[in-house]
């Protein structure tokens, strides 16, 4: 059948040069649920395990400033700037030939700069949590099964410092690399069934999911209005289908994905009941198309949609709570030697505010994202250096600004 990883609700995907992630409180739940259309298999010729590490640094500055409201919306700020450097690793091997092992954390420095202030600029640092997960595909069945863990080493109990900078440095609307931050003790369960045609021309699969969330979500909560020390996820449960369709040399893929999220709590206070917060229902669509080219390598078209329902606050719903995103554009690798290839990738995207408040962390925004670099390859090793942009404009509903993020990454994978 099509050999494929099909990339569901965040539109990563882990077999080409350039990954993108969103932000938001389904996050994790993807990974468990990513339907896997393709053996697991392993030869003794081939790597087994991998370690990726590298160095990300972006900043975002805005024209001109961009007003935001603190959490409380009794004040307001207007944002000049941010910057962040992240170090992920990550570390992937095969157990007995069947199980697939990965586990990966990652450490970052942030600050927001503020316009009228002698005060020093709002910083978040710290190392993020570990997430570790184990897969297994059982063949004769078509069944794959996911189970994973999240081990609570990350900074929790941001202050307000803290919170000020995460809702820049963490937000949806200028996509920067996401903060190292702590979500809790947690766990995923997965389960996946793929289907073949006789002619092996499609696959099938569906998957269903479920997230066991910690008591802490910083992004969550900022997603929502809450204050991040006082919220208490519920859990996250998704159901996927997804296919894969041959065309000549040509393959297709169409992923949808459907999130259902249990009741969150805010609390307030030893004497004071919680309140309660649900995220309404998350559908997400993605689709992509790779052509059969021997001009480039991993060349592919894709596009994704994600809907949110409006949320709801002890039972009643939030008018104007809802959003949509969506994105589209292309990407490829050019050989210039036998071991040195160009990458490169173009993407926009639209986002709609969750209105609610006047944070970036629910702001609107559009804006278009290049990408360039290489990739150098080794027998054991590639070598990926990017330079990364994204150009656009940002609403919060008191501030409208145009806004670029520049960066660069220098990422290594070591294969033995």
């Amino acid at each position: 059948m099509p050999c494929v990883v099909t990339c569901i609700g965040n539109g990563d995907c882990a077999d080409h040069p350039v990954t993108r992630r969103e932000i938001g409180a389904w996050s994790w739940a993807v990974a468990a649920s990513a339907l896997v259309l393709c053996p697991l298999t392993v030869t003794a010729q081939k790597a087994t395990s991998k370690i990726t590490t590298g160095v990300i640094v972006e900043r975002v500055t805005f024209t001109g400033g961009v007003l935001e409201s603190d959490l409380t919306g009794a004040d307001s700020s207007r944002v000049m700037s941010a910057t962040n450097l992240a170090v992920p690793v990550q570390y992937s091997t095969v157990l007995g030939g069947v199980w697939l092992l990965d586990a990966g954390a990652s450490f970052s420095s942030g600050t927001r700069k503020v316009a009228g202030t002698s005060a020093s600029d709002d910083a978040l640092n710290g190392i993020s949590d570990i997430r570790v997960r184990a897969s297994r595909r059982f063949d004769r069945l078509g069944l794959r099964i996911t189970v994973g863990a999240n081990i609570p080493t990350g900074v929790t109990k941001l202050d307000r410092s803290q919170t000020a900078a995460l809702s820049v440095l963490g937000s949806p609307a200028i996509n920067m690399t996401q903060p190292a931050v702590g979500f809790g003790t947690g766990a995923t369960f997965g389960l996946v069934k793929s289907f073949a045609s006789a002619s092996k021309q499609w696959g099938v699969a569906v998957g269903t999911s479920v997230e066991w969330r910690g008591q802490y979500d910083p992004f969550a909560a900022l997603a929502v209005g809450a204050a991040v020390n006082s919220y208490d996820p519920g859990e996250v449960v998704r159901v996927s289908a997804g296919a894969t369709r041959l065309f000549g040399e040509s393959k297709g893929l169409i992923t949808a994905s459907l999130d259902l999220f249990g009741a969150d709590k805010v609390s307030r206070g030893a004497t004071t009941a919680p309140v309660s917060i649900q995220i309404g229902p998350t559908v997400a669509l993605d689709a992509q198309f790779i052509p059969a080219t021997t001009t480039f390598k991993n060349a592919a078209l894709f596009g994704a949609l994600r809907v949110r329902s409006a949320l709801k606050r002890d039972g009643a719903e939030l008018a104007k709570s809802g959003n949509v995103m969506f994105e589209a554009g292309a990407r490829a690798a050019k050989p210039l030697t036998g071991r040195v290839d160009a990458v490169f990738e173009v993407s926009g995207r639209v986002l709609t505010a969750v209105a609610i408040d006047n944070r970036l962390a629910t702001a609107a925004s559009t804006s278009v994202a290049p990408i360039l670099g290489l990739a150098i390859n080794g027998a054991s090793w590639t070598l990926q250096p990017m330079l990364t942009a994204r150009i656009g404009s940002v609403d919060t509903g008191i501030g409208k600004s145009s806004f670029t993020v520049l960066g660069g990454r220098l990422m290594l994978e070591r294969r033995f």
